[in-house]
């Protein structure tokens, strides 16, 4: 039988585990900062929130985020025109 639980980390849903049917904790994450741990399997409950609280502390790299950002318009500068092209 499964069973999921929510992980919040300072008032964020941060994720969910899921308990498979071997009594183990899989990780899915919610949010940007928790996907670094998007499946890892955990033993208990507090092993995986421990984990996550511990991956969302970590500093973020210099020069900003580094998710790719899709433009569903055209590129800032060419107009309306070249979406049409």
């Amino acid at each position: 039988m499964s069973a999921a639980f929510v992980i919040e980390v300072r008032g964020r849903q941060a994720g969910l585990i899921v308990r498979d049917g071997d009594g183990l904790f899989r990780f899915f994450s919610a949010i940007r900062e928790a996907f670094p741990l998007e499946g890892e399997v955990f033993r208990t409950a507090a092993e995986a929130s421990r984990a996550v609280s511990a991956a969302m502390a970590r500093p973020k790299p210099l020069g900003g985020d580094m998710t790719p950002v899709f433009r569903l318009g055209p590129t800032p500068g060419e107009g309306r025109a070249a979406a049409y092209r």
